[in-house]
């Protein structure tokens, strides 16, 4: 096979059940309206908040309560605070 110094995304690299479960965590938050989290750009007080749930499912999951796809919850607070620092920084 022929080498290359390309360097891709990554993308094909990333666990598609793990992006499914995200998916389906995007599809939950639709009952607040489509992309309803981008109104958290440059709002502590909702990025916080977000944290905190976050950090409340890392918890339940760490103890063990498998009820719920809490480490997909935590990944989509990663996701979509990464974005939210990205659209702030765009904005500024």
């Amino acid at each position: 096979k022929a080498g290359t110094d390309k360097v891709g995304t990554g993308l094909v690299l990333i666990p598609w059940y793990s992006i499914l479960e995200l998916g389906k965590i995007f599809i939950e938050g639709l009952r607040y309206g489509r992309d309803n989290w981008k109104k958290g750009v440059h709002d502590k007080e909702y990025q916080e908040e977000r944290l905190e749930h976050a950090m409340l499912h890392l918890l339940k999951w760490k103890e063990g309560d498998r009820s719920e796809q809490h480490l997909a919850k935590v990944m989509w607070f990663c996701a979509t605070q990464l974005e939210l620092e990205r659209m702030e920084n765009k904005l500024s």
